[in-house]
């Protein structure tokens, strides 16, 4: 039952997208996904709405101030909570934080989506200390030029990625 919030302090990174992609490669991979869209804007709900999915996934447009609750309850239902937050540094991305066991952190190639996602990690770290147990965080490289990552890491090999913007209008 863990949780996985999508978290960044702005707009535009990748989390709606970033969110959709892991719930749908995990519900093909037979897991029970259930995933809240806590943004007001419900893009991953209209997003759901657009296609049928897969019946092992569930989206569910939650209102921030029933965030807590609504986790606490869709984790005892599911394998994978996700949670996908508005891009804004408020009560919704604190409380997502607080009820995740991994929080990622989109991040494109501008300046700005690496300062939101550094506020991010901070956050995760501040509030792992304050629980008093560890919260797990990470940086998503999103909307990348191909070879970037190869590059940002060494060189080192890169798992096979996914072309955001092609899985996402395709449905994934």
């Amino acid at each position: 039952m863990p949780t996985i919030s999508f978290c960044s302090t702005k707009g535009g990174s990748g989390k709606t997208t970033s969110c959709a992609v892991l719930a749908l490669e995990l519900a093909r991979s037979g897991w029970n996904i259930k995933v809240m869209d806590t943004d007001p804007k419900n893009w991953l709900t209209s997003w759901a709405l657009l296609k049928p999915l897969p019946k092992n996934l569930q989206v569910y447009a939650v209102p921030q101030d029933q965030l807590t609750d609504a986790a606490e309850s869709l984790a005892l239902q599911s394998d994978f909570l996700l949670i996908d937050v508005e891009g804004s540094d408020d009560a919704s991305l604190i409380d997502a934080v607080l009820v995740s066991d991994f929080v990622v952190s989109p991040c494109s190639s501008s300046r700005m989506d690496a300062l939101a996602s550094v506020q991010v990690l901070k956050q995760v770290r501040q509030k792992s200390r304050m629980l008093k147990r560890p919260i797990l965080s990470n940086v998503l490289m999103t909307k990348t030029a191909p070879g970037a990552i190869e590059v940002v890491l060494g060189f080192r090999p890169v798992c096979s990625l996914v072309k955001m913007d092609q899985g996402f209008s395709s449905g994934c």
